[in-house]
């Protein structure tokens, strides 16, 4: 388990129980102390986040609704942060540059469909605590374990597109053909 996401869920998790067993046993209300430096701590993280950023990679933010891109656009590297989100990328008519390109989602529930050309070479990998995938592949769910697929000839592809996510529940589909 050297996936940084579940382990860092893991270790959410853990503390979580042991700061509830020590309210138990102790009468001392740990959750009072916990919420608020909690709040400030991804407060801290999300205004810092964006220059932790590899360069070139734009972010978008958005913490209830949906994204959606279709028509002709040019993809570029994308992290998307959502809390709860509708996802519908249409890659049909996009320029994609030569090399490859990530579009990474990090969020809470998240139901991601990305519609790809049927000459696209794509990889999707979803670190998900829980994941439904729908793939070329075929259907796959998990909990605590990675779902991941890559087109045949990806390596040597010259445009990529690389799909990452990293929520609590996810489900990722991704479509050959447009809408």
């Amino acid at each position: 388990m050297r996936n940084p996401v579940l382990m860092f869920i893991g270790g959410v998790l853990v503390l979580l129980g042991v700061l509830s067993l020590l309210s138990t046993l102790t009468g001392f209300d740990f959750g009072a102390i916990c919420w608020p430096v909690g709040l400030i701590a991804v407060g801290v993280w999300l205004l810092f986040r964006p220059r932790w950023v590899r360069g070139g990679t734009a972010v978008e933010v958005k913490l209830l609704g949906e994204v959606a891109r279709r028509g002709t656009w040019q993809v570029t590297n994308t992290e998307y942060w959502l809390g709860i989100a509708d996802v519908d990328i249409d890659l049909t008519q996009a320029e994609l540059p030569v090399g490859e390109t990530r579009l990474t989602f990090y969020g809470f529930i998240g139901d991601i469909d990305i519609f790809a050309p049927s000459s696209a070479a794509f990889m999707v990998t979803s670190q998900s605590f829980i994941t439904s995938g729908k793939l070329p592949g075929g259907k796959e769910d998990a909990v605590l374990a990675p779902v991941t697929y890559a087109s045949p000839g990806y390596d040597q592809a010259e445009r990529r597109l690389r799909i990452d996510a990293s929520m609590f529940l996810a489900d990722v589909a991704v479509r050959q053909g447009g809408i």
